[in-house]
């Protein structure tokens, strides 16, 4: 599916926090996963709430059977407060 971008910014204009998402179809069995894959800002802890439901709302629209989120260690704190747990592992290799 066609990514979404969800962002907040103040009463002025300046930018707060954003969140980045896209949806991905298993083609074996047809479900529907939508994914967080970045959120950034210098108040995205105050936003991520907004966020993590702003793409969630946007999931359902979608038929989305699984909704998740792809980001790094120090989100583990911040999420969990939204419900989410972690699931697996991602190994990389550089170069």
């Amino acid at each position: 599916g066609a990514p979404v971008y969800v962002t907040y910014e103040t009463m002025d204009g300046k930018f707060v926090a954003m969140a980045m998402s896209h949806i991905r179809t298993i083609n074996s069995t047809g479900r529907k996963i939508a994914t967080l894959t970045d959120m950034a800002g210098e108040r995205v802890a105050e936003y991520a709430g907004q966020l993590c439901a702003a793409v969630e709302a946007w999931a359902d629209e979608n038929q989305c059977q699984v909704k998740e989120v792809q980001g790094r260690e120090g989100w583990k704190p911040l999420l969990a407060k939204h419900g989410y747990r972690p699931y697996s592992v991602i190994y990389r290799k550089q170069g």
